[in-house]
């Protein structure tokens, strides 16, 4: 489990780093094989080349494995009572599409009789 998290972790940051840089390889292939001298476009394309190291750090401190599986369970649990307010049944039975970890279970009695 501990190793899909990182490799959601490596998949999020690739994918950033490859949105925030493509601006940047499209205007430097576009200026070496056109003319074109459009300074607001350059400026716009390292903007988002600066996005990546600012949001990067952000990214990593959030998909961490713990932080990453407390939010999974807070969003499983809000869907499953939400689910079960709607439908009226216990929410255990509506967490089908949530980690085996966050899944509702019934409280345990207090032993008071």
């Amino acid at each position: 489990m501990e190793e899909l998290d990182h490799l959601v972790l490596l998949g999020l940051m690739t994918v950033l780093f490859t949105v925030c840089s493509l601006p940047l390889i499209i205007r430097a292939y576009m200026g070496a094989f056109a003319a074109d001298f459009n300074e607001n476009a350059d400026l716009s394309a390292l903007r988002f080349l600066s996005v990546n190291s600012i949001v990067d750090p952000w990214v990593f401190i959030i998909f961490r494995t713990s932080v990453f599986r407390s939010f999974v369970r807070r969003v499983c649990r809000r869907l499953g009572s939400r689910r079960a307010s709607l439908k009226g049944s216990s929410p255990a039975g509506d967490s089908q599409f949530c980690p085996p970890g966050c899944r509702r279970t019934a409280p345990p009695p207090l032993g008071i009789p």
